[in-house]
């Protein structure tokens, strides 16, 4: 199971309140907590910690804080490419969660959003020959586009996570195994907010596979000729922020596996969930016997 992920890396601070304060409103914290994330790093995380062999492409700074994601990173048994260090700052994310589970972020930094299509050349033989590239937009449209058009004429099962829901030039799709939006993620690509009606956007620009995920409801899959929703893993949420990045790692490590998909996006639906039963980012992903466990309880 051979997986490369390209995306960010970062430190994560979190700050709990009772509700989200309102604009020009100042609002006194409950608790902060701070941790490693990025949805390069935490689909990376995933993946390792599900058994797969990971190799992460990514942007570091020269700080201090870029050398404990990596020190963090080969701890996990990840394997980091090496790239030419950012002179920008480490990327830093700001989550702000209210009692209602309702969130939002902010991101600050630049280092990990600073990869260039000539960061990418030098690691063509390795993008072209894994056997699942997983992908983030939270890269520079020109660098995804170079990164696409390298699987070009090959193998590798291309899962576009679309997070910034930025839309890609048209032709690009058609290199696109599997994309997952989320359903406001959809709307923002397809100008649709109608799930099935969005979903057949997406498939008719060239896309094969199109997963929306939707949270407490699951998700909906559709091909061509084929769709269905796969019902979620009945839990009670403590922090769902990762979970996102936790049903693409787990999507890509099942399907190196050679499972079908309805059997992977199962999978997919009780890694996330598990993921959701636990506060933090890296610390909230579950590891394969945590989740072998959950499934045959479940």
């Amino acid at each position: 199971m051979n997986i490369t992920v390209i995306g960010t890396a970062s430190k994560h601070f979190t700050f709990h309140v009772d509700q989200l304060p309102s604009p020009n409103e100042s609002r006194r914290a409950k608790a902060l907590s701070s941790s490693v994330g990025g949805r390069g790093i935490m689909q990376a995380v995933q993946g390792a910690r599900l058994g797969a062999n990971v190799t992460l492409l990514c942007r570091f700074s020269e700080d201090t804080e870029s050398a404990d994601l990596i020190r963090m990173l080969l701890n996990e048994n990840i394997r980091v490419l090496t790239i030419e260090r950012s002179p920008l700052e480490t990327s830093v994310n700001f989550g702000v969660f209210d009692d209602e589970k309702r969130h939002y972020f902010l991101t600050g930094g630049q280092a990990s959003f600073d990869l260039r299509p000539n960061d990418i050349e030098p690691y063509a033989a390795r993008i072209r020959e894994c056997e699942v590239l997983l992908l983030e937009q939270n890269i520079p449209p020109d660098t995804m586009a170079s990164i696409l058009a390298l699987t070009a004429l090959h193998n590798p099962f291309v899962i576009l996570n679309p997070a910034p829901p930025y839309r890609l030039p048209a032709n690009l799709y058609a290199y696109v195994s599997c994309i997952t939006p989320n359903a406001d993620e959809l709307s923002k690509l397809t100008g649709s907010a109608d799930l099935e009606e969005g979903v057949a956007i997406l498939l008719s620009w060239g896309v094969k596979h199109v997963v929306v995920t939707l949270g407490d409801r699951g998700c909906f899959y559709a091909k061509q000729d084929e769709s269905y929703f796969v019902e979620p893993f009945s839990i009670i949420p403590t922090d769902s922020s990762g979970a996102g990045d936790a049903f693409n790692a787990a999507l890509a490590v099942s399907i190196a596996k050679g499972k079908s998909m309805k059997e992977t996006l199962i999978y997919a639906n009780a890694v996330a969930a598990l993921c959701a039963t636990k506060n933090g980012c890296v610390e909230s992903l579950p590891y394969l016997s945590d989740v072998e466990n959950f499934i045959q309880e479940y």
